[in-house]
């Protein structure tokens, strides 16, 4: 969820400076009238941030109303099976706040930021004819920087602690931020370089002159190829960590015709509400309560605690005792016993335990420490994930017991080991893939408002071309060629990016790449990017008037 959360906000972030320097030449007109007036630089600086943050704040008011008007919708969107409901998108107050002071704050640095390259003097603009060039060496510091974090990740910790440890994670996401934040640089720095190149035709050549001045649409494309690095880099992460939970602690469905069935709580379930609602259900013979931690001192390990009933259960052991322990490979060296960890954030000792060999192969064992509750307090003091009662075999018991637990908390669900774990991992696959298709439609809306944006800044010398005899059909391919290189250049740069990313930290035996979902979201992408740059034609067919030729 963070390394979403990141791939998320990093693309947003550079929508809101692309859409700040939108109209930026009309503005700066605006600002040399002010000057001829007798403003100063200082009180031009003023005014430019005065704008901005009126706008800024206007669009901050709208957006909160759309969001409040577009929340009862909530209860008809579904992602593959899961639904909402409206309080289920409550933001968080601090995040909120953050967001309501950092959309200004972003805005209007952005602003200034772009006033560094026009002197807006009483006579008028005057800005530079060549483009500086952009510095590449920083922009591959970040992605470096990045990949460095994870490769040390890798090194260091196993994928267990990538997906427990609160410390690993967030140095996961920082490093994730970093490739992103470097993906993102990188890309107009690669589309300067190849427009200063020399190409044939007049067409080619008239986009690359383009994208030479052209500041946004890169930007905007910027935007793009950090959805799609972040959105490639999670659906293999996600679907990693979904096949390592299953096979590590197994996943399945509710125990029917054994008797057995697992119910998986969430953290705010009342635990002993539940198990009386439960002990009132005719024919439950039996609740354990199964308890899971991981130990941060040292290598980590799960532990996994609970009644000698259950442990003989999955076990098959007849020598169960309260504080007895037992050792389920999971492929890892085994931790040593009298070694001083900590669990839950108090300090444990590792007890004593029985390394098992041949286990009940349909037990669907979680691997690690298993150890009989009852006589430790910090194994007592970690809060059950799941209780196994034990009842009736058939499908009118289930119902029962989900009627009861629905009295309770309607969240308890029956399921099987950790496969409430395995639905969570690919629902949250899907929620990103939902995520990026939202995303990748802001780029759109914020592409094509560029792209309209940069046709009508340079109606002036397109008019020119096209007084001076140059076919419309060139100037539709030229316009054409300067939105399909950035979009080339920018695909070609997330999908080694995104997955490389992905496997500096994916164990190699789990890394698998679905590559048809991988051409649909990047076919996806340009298909929808072509198509954005084919609507500006209107656009470009109005500014090749002669009326564009007039002047004050």
């Amino acid at each position: 969820m963070v390394a979403a959360i990141v791939a998320l906000l990093v693309p947003l972030a550079i929508f809101v400076m692309v859409a700040t320097r939108l109209g930026a030449t009309g503005r700066e007109q605006r600002l040399a009238a002010i000057r001829l007036a007798g403003g100063s630089r200082a009180q031009v600086h003023r005014i430019a941030s005065g704008e901005t943050l009126a706008g800024a704040l206007l669009g901050l008011l709208v957006g909160v109303a759309l969001y409040f008007a577009a929340r009862p919708l909530a209860r008809f969107i579904e992602v593959e099976g899961v639904g909402f409901f409206p309080t289920d998108l409550l933001p968080d107050p601090l995040l909120g706040v953050l967001i309501a002071v950092g959309v200004p704050v972003v805005a209007v640095g952005s602003a200034l930021l772009g006033l560094r390259a026009v002197d807006i003097g009483p006579l008028g603009l005057s800005r530079r004819t060549e483009v500086p060039a952009r510095r590449g060496w920083w922009r591959f510091a970040l992605v470096g920087a990045g990949a460095l974090v994870l490769v040390s990740i890798s090194l260091t910790s196993d994928f267990w602690s990538v997906m427990t440890d609160p410390v690993v994670t967030l140095a996961l996401g920082a490093g994730i931020g970093l490739v992103l934040v470097g993906t993102g640089a990188v890309l107009p720095w690669l589309v300067g370089r190849v427009s200063r190149g020399q190409v044939e035709g007049i067409a080619p050549m008239l986009a690359l002159r383009g994208l030479r001045h052209d500041r946004n649409t890169p930007r905007v494309l910027a935007g793009v190829v950090v959805v799609l690095t972040g959105s490639l880099t999670l659906q293999v992460l996600l679907s990693a960590a979904a096949d390592f939970t299953a096979d590590s602690f197994g996943a399945g469905t509710a125990d029917e015709g054994t008797g057995r069935w697992t119910l998986a709580l969430s953290e705010p379930t009342p635990l002993r509400e539940l198990e009386e609602a439960i002990a009132l259900v005719g024919g439950v013979r039996r609740i354990s309560e199964v308890r899971w931690g991981a130990t941060t001192g040292g290598k980590p390990h799960g532990v996994v605690s609970t009644d000698c009933a259950e442990l003989a259960h999955m076990l098959g052991v007849r020598d169960c005792a309260p504080g007895r322990a037992y050792w389920v490979h999971d492929g890892r060296d085994a931790p040593r016993p009298g070694t001083r960890t900590v669990l839950a954030g108090r300090d444990w000792t590792i007890p004593d335990y029985q390394v098992l060999i041949d286990t009940p192969s349909d037990s669907r064992l979680p691997a690690g420490l298993l150890v009989a509750g009852g006589a430790d307090p910090v194994l007592s003091a970690l809060r059950p994930y799941q209780l196994v009662v034990e009842g009736d075999p058939d499908a009118a018991f289930a119902d029962r017991l989900l009627a009861a637990t629905g009295r309770v908390d309607r969240a308890v669900r029956l399921s099987t080991g950790q496969s409430a774990q395995v639905e969570l991992f690919t629902s949250l696959r899907s929620g990103v893939i939902g995520a990026s298709v939202l995303l990748t439609l802001l780029a759109v809306v914020g592409l094509a408002a560029a792209a309209v944006d940069q046709v009508w800044e340079r109606r002036r010398p397109v008019a020119v071309l096209a007084a001076n005899g140059v076919p419309r059909r060139t100037l539709a391919a030229a316009a054409a060629w300067q939105a399909a290189v950035p979009t080339a250049l920018g695909l070609a740069l997330a999908t080694p990016l995104g997955l490389g990313t992905a496997w500096l930290l994916v164990p190699s035996e789990r890394f698998r790449v679905d590559w048809s979902e991988v051409v649909v979201t990047v076919g996806t992408a340009a298909v929808v990017v072509l198509a954005v740059s084919l609507c500006t034609l209107p656009a470009l067919r109005s500014a090749i008037r002669p009326s564009a030729l007039r002047t004050e």
